[in-house]
């Protein structure tokens, strides 16, 4: 079972990885292709080395990884002081970027597919939801791009009624 907790900063290159993938896995068709095959790990390990490395205040990185896996991985990177690169999910969830200000928003939600339908993610949206709530925001919103059904299939077995 994969457990979820705090993004670490030496996780910026297996965090890039899960969003990369999941961006080209879940848009496509969505987004142009010429948008999705020039997204770069790269690119996206400094963007999320910049955020690990700098958090804002009441800002939540979340990542999900495989318990086992998780433990015998920190074990390893503790004698080595290298990052383990198999998270299988990441969500972030922060002050509302709109005006808003005492609204959190759900900022990401991002899944290796080899994970979807598992389970996982609503587990990482309920950490994130848990987290703004800790962060003392009492609504909370997301955004979806248009057409992305699988997602807003997703939000709606998810979210609680209101």
């Amino acid at each position: 079972m994969s457990r979820v907790r705090d993004a670490r900063p030496d996780e910026a290159r297996a965090i890039a990885e899960v969003h990369v993938v999941s961006w080209r896995a879940a848009y496509r068709g969505l987004l142009p292709a010429e948008v999705l095959d020039g997204l770069s790990v790269d690119g996206r390990e400094r963007m999320w080395a910049g955020i690990l490395r700098d958090p804002a205040p009441r800002r939540a990185v979340l990542v999900a990884a495989e318990e086992a896996e998780e433990e015998a991985k920190e074990e390893a990177a503790e004698a080595e002081g290298i990052a383990d690169g198999t998270d299988e999910g990441i969500g972030t969830a922060a002050a509302n970027r709109g005006t808003e200000i005492e609204t959190g928003e759900l900022y990401a939600l991002y899944l290796h597919p080899n994970h979807w339908g598992a389970g996982l993610g609503a587990r990482l949206h309920t950490a994130a939801l848990r987290r703004l709530h800790e962060y003392g925001f009492a609504s909370a919103v997301l955004w979806v791009l248009a057409g992305n059904e699988r997602a807003l299939a997703f939000y709606r077995r998810t979210l609680p009624a209101d």
